[in-house]
C-alpha cells in the first residue's frame, strides 16, 4: 500500500542507497519485490530532479577528463599504482596535478558554492509516495552487506514497512 511520507531529500537518497545495495535472503516475495521496484522508481525520480537543479559546473567535465589524462599519462589507476611509482614521477604528476588544479580555482570556488546550497537543499521535507509493506513479508536481511544489518532495519522500519498491531 502507498503511504504519504515525510522526508528530507538526503534521507530519501539514504533510503534510495539501502533498497538498491541491500543483500537479502531468498525466498524473496512479489510483494517485497514490488515494494522495492516502486520505491526505487520514486527515488531514482527525485535524483534525476535533484541532478537537474544541481548540474555540475561548466567546466567540471573538462576538468575532470584533464585530470583522468594526467593519470593515464603516468598509468595510475588507483592508489597502489601510484605508491609504486618511483619518486622523481611522482613529483612530476603532482606537479601537473598542482597546476591544473591552479587553473580551475574559480571552479573549486564555483562547486563550494553549489555543494553548500545542494546540502541545504538536501535537508528539507518533503512529501512523497512510498510503498510500505507488511513486516511479515520482508525477507530476512543476508548477513553479507556494507552496512550493519541494525542500520539497515532501522531505515526500512522508518520509511517502507508497517510495524504489525
Amino acid at each position: 500500500m502507498f503511504y504519504d511520507i515525510k522526508i528530507t531529500r538526503g534521507k530519501l537518497l539514504d533510503l534510495m542507497h539501502i533498497l538498491e545495495t541491500t543483500n537479502f535472503d531468498y525466498p524473496q516475495g512479489n510483494r517485497f519485490r514490488y515494494m522495492i521496484s516502486k520505491n526505487m522508481e520514486m527515488c531514482q525520480k527525485e535524483l534525476d530532479e535533484i541532478n537537474n537543479a544541481f548540474p555540475p559546473p561548466q567546466g567540471y567535465t573538462e576538468y575532470i577528463k584533464n585530470r583522468q589524462g594526467i593519470y593515464k599519462k603516468y598509468n595510475v589507476k588507483e592508489e597502489k599504482n601510484y605508491e609504486q611509482l618511483p619518486d622523481e614521477t611522482k613529483k612530476s604528476l603532482d606537479a601537473e596535478i598542482k597546476t591544473l588544479e591552479d587553473e580551475h580555482k574559480a571552479l573549486f570556488a564555483e562547486i563550494d558554492a553549489l555543494e553548500k546550497e545542494k546540502t541545504e537543499f538536501l535537508k528539507e521535507e518533503i512529501e512523497v509516495k512510498l510503498y510500505k509493506l507488511q513486516m511479515d513479508l520482508m525477507p530476512n536481511i543476508s548477513q553479507e552487506n556494507n552496512y550493519s544489518n541494525w542500520d539497515i532495519w532501522a531505515m526500512l522500519l522508518n520509511y517502507v514497512i508497517i510495524e504489525p498491531l
